[in-house]
């Protein structure tokens, strides 16, 4: 990448480096200061490089170590119930979360997960629960929460139609035996449906 200056370039450089007085006289120098800056600007090219190449291996293994969480069924708290907890899923017992994240890898038929969770839990060991799992049982939990929201919405409508059916049918039958023989033919009371 050593781009050699244009003659406008080379010029200026000259005059500043002469102050105005003569400056013919300093293209030399003119062209050795842009040389080395040119080979200064690709040390430093070089070694951003470098940094930069440090930087990535450092963020790539604290993403590594921030994939997983550690289970510990022994322990009254762990990194996966404080990672849940931050999450607002309140799971406090190890039985609760071994509990959802074997609803999950069910429902996920996975085999291998399952008997991994299962064999940790009743060996109270350790267990490494990727994130992405977490945060599939993250999704899953309000998932479920909004069905049994949506489910109670349902039955709560269902139960209020039936109950205005029954106030209606109530009001329309005592609005007919009272004005039985009268000449009215519509019932007082008016039904709402």
């Amino acid at each position: 990448m050593n781009k050699s200056p244009n003659e406008f370039e080379l010029s200026c450089l000259a005059v500043l480096l002469s102050k105005g007085n003569n400056p013919e006289e300093k293209l030399g120098d003119a062209w050795a200061l842009w040389k080395s800056a040119s080979q200064f600007r690709e040390l430093k090219i070089e070694e951003e490089e470098d940094y930069s190449s440090d930087y990535e291996d450092q963020r790539n293994e604290y993403e590594l170590n921030q994939k997983y969480r550690t289970f510990n069924p022994g322990e009254d708290n762990d990194p996966v119930r404080d990672y849940l907890w931050n999450k607002n899923i309140r799971i406090k017992k190890a039985r609760s979360v071994r509990d959802n994240l074997m609803r999950l890898y069910k429902e996920s038929n996975d085999p291998e997960m399952i008997s991994s969770l299962e064999n940790a839990y009743t060996a109270k060991k350790s267990l490494s629960i990727p994130i992405i799992h977490l945060e599939e049982l993250i999704k899953f939990r309000k998932q479920r929460k909004r069905e049994g929201g949506l489910k109670s919405r349902k039955s709560f409508l269902k139960k209020l139609v039936q109950k205005k059916r029954a106030l209606n049918f109530l009001s329309t039958g005592l609005a007919t035996l009272l004005h039985k023989g009268s000449r009215v033919s519509k019932p007082l009371i008016p039904c709402f449906y």
